[in-house]
């Protein structure tokens, strides 16, 4: 770790309130550097990068990095289920909840149960949403869900934070 991130841990191990206040910095810098890269990616606006860099940033910083990587396998599930089914059921509100379905048991039957409902939530907007070209929103969907993920995990390694400081009990 580099100077600046010890002193911050520290400080963060010593107060509640810096510890809680460095959870809310990350969400926030992992999301706007979320919707900033998938600007330059020319997708759409970002918003599916945006709420996949606040829920993955809400675990704790060993969670997000050991998940990450699981996360992103079930964004792929789900993107292929999602396309697949809206490609063959357009989009029928069953179908939907079929895509869901299918891609939370998929990833439950894997080694990916902590992938489950990223890739279900995947599933289940690509259905929902696409135009005329699913497979093209579904690789969008994929992509602006990966940016999201892979901007939380960065922000791990950039501004750690750890558990926060232990309360004393009353003796």
């Amino acid at each position: 770790m580099m100077r600046w991130q010890e002193r911050w841990v520290e400080l963060s191990r010593k107060n509640e309130k810096v510890a809680a206040s460095s959870l809310a910095l990350r969400a926030a810098l992992a999301s706007m550097g979320a919707v900033v890269c998938v600007r330059l990616l020319h997708l759409t606006g970002g918003m599916y990068a945006l709420i996949a860099a606040v829920v993955v940033s809400d675990a704790a910083p060993e969670a997000i990095r050991h998940l990450g990587y699981h996360r992103l396998i079930g964004t792929a599930v789900g993107a292929i289920l999602g396309g697949t089914l809206a490609m063959t059921c357009g989009h029928a509100i069953w179908a939907v909840g079929l895509a869901i379905f299918l891609t939370i048991l998929v990833c439950e039957f894997s080694r990916f149960k902590d992938a489950a409902k990223v890739g279900g939530y995947v599933a289940g907007v690509v259905v929902l949403g696409y135009a005329a070209a699913p497979w093209r929103y579904a690789w969008d969907r994929f992509v602006e869900t990966a940016v999201g993920i892979a901007f939380a995990m960065l922000l791990c390694f950039v501004l750690p934070v750890p558990e926060p400081p232990a309360k004393e009990v009353a003796s």
